[in-house]
């Protein structure tokens, strides 16, 4: 997903399912979104995808 810091889709979902529910909370705890930021779409869709499964 994050080219400039090497992250993947993987490594999202695991930090969202721990608690980071903000693409600011991914960066802080990833770094992914926080270079040039062409995967912040990104990254806000896998967040809003996990955020639908742990409410089912």
């Amino acid at each position: 997903v994050c080219s400039c810091f090497n992250v993947g889709v993987n490594q999202i979902t695991a930090a969202v399912a721990a608690g980071c529910t903000s693409v600011d909370a991914i960066g802080a705890t990833l770094k992914a979104g926080t270079n040039c930021g062409s995967c912040r779409s990104e990254i806000r869709a896998i967040i809003a995808a996990n955020r639908v499964q742990a409410a089912e």
